[in-house]
C-alpha cells in the first residue's frame, strides 16, 4: 500500500534478521525534507538507511555513512521527489548481538510537502543581516542555475540574495539585508523568490524590521 501523509505509521511486513518483531515505520516532513524513521530506542546502536526505487532493486545509501543512534534510527533523504515511490531499509548493527535489518518499507513521497523548492529567512521578521536557507531537492552533487531574489508588494526587485548554480540539498546564504543600490531597506513586508531554469519556484513572506 502506497501513502502520501504528512506522518505515517506502519507495520513492516518484512523483518530481516535474529528479530521477530518488526519496527512500525514513521515518516514525515521536517522543513519539507522527507524524514524516514523506525519506532524504538537503538541508543548505542550503528545504523544505515538505504533507499531503492524498486522492489528489491538496487540501493542508495541515504545516510553518510555509518550513524551512531542516540535514540530512534531516522534519516533525512535530501534527494527524495515528491511523488515518487521508494523502498527503504534499515540496517542495525547493535552494541551486543548480530547486525539486523528491518524493511523494505513501500512509500510515496507526497508532492505537496516534499517541495522541489523551499526558502527560509532566518530571523524572520529581521533586520541587518539575514540568512537565506535554500533547498533544492534532487541527487547530491548535482547543480541548477537558481535566481533568489527580494521584491516589494509592487513587485519591483529591490535586492538580488543569489543568482548562479546552486546544489542540490541545504544551501545557507548570507544576505546583507541590503537593497541592491546598497541603502538599507525601508521596514515593511517583502516578498523572496527562488526560481531555477528548469521551473521550480518558491514564494516567502518577509518582514523587514526598523
Amino acid at each position: 500500500m502506497k501513502h502520501t501523509i504528512a506522518t505515517l505509521l506502519l507495520l513492516a511486513t518484512l523483518g530481516v534478521g535474529p528479530t521477530s518483531a518488526a519496527p512500525e515505520f514513521v515518516l514525515r516532513y521536517v522543513n519539507a525534507i522527507p524524514r524516514v524513521e523506525i519506532s524504538g530506542d537503538y541508543r548505542h546502536s550503528h545504523y544505515s538507511v538505504w533507499r531503492a526505487a524498486s522492489p528489491g532493486g538496487a540501493s542508495t545509501q541515504v545516510t553518510q555513512g555509518d550513524v551512531l543512534c542516540v535514540g530512534p534510527c531516522f534519516a533525512d533523504d535530501y534527494s527524495a521527489i515528491g511523488g515518487h515511490t521508494y523502498w527503504y531499509r534499515f540496517d542495525v548493527s547493535p552494541p551486543e548481538g548480530a547486525p539486523v535489518s528491518y524493511g523494505p518499507y513501500e512509500v510515496t513521497i507526497s508532492r505537496d510537502l516534499a517541495r522541489p523548492l523551499s526558502a527560509t529567512v532566518i530571523p524572520n521578521p529581521g533586520r541587518g543581516p539575514t540568512q537565506v536557507v535554500l533547498f533544492l531537492s534532487g541527487n547530491p552533487g548535482a547543480s541548477v542555475h537558481t535566481d533568489a531574489a527580494v521584491f516589494d508588494l509592487q513587485g519591483r526587485r529591490v535586492s538580488t540574495v543569489h543568482r548562479g548554480p546552486l546544489a542540490s540539498g541545504l544551501n545557507r546564504i548570507a544576505w546583507n539585508g541590503r537593497a541592491d543600490d546598497g541603502g538599507e531597506l525601508r521596514a515593511g513586508l517583502y516578498l523572496l523568490r527562488a526560481v531555477t531554469v528548469d521551473g521550480r519556484q518558491s514564494v516567502t513572506r518577509l518582514v523587514r524590521m526598523r
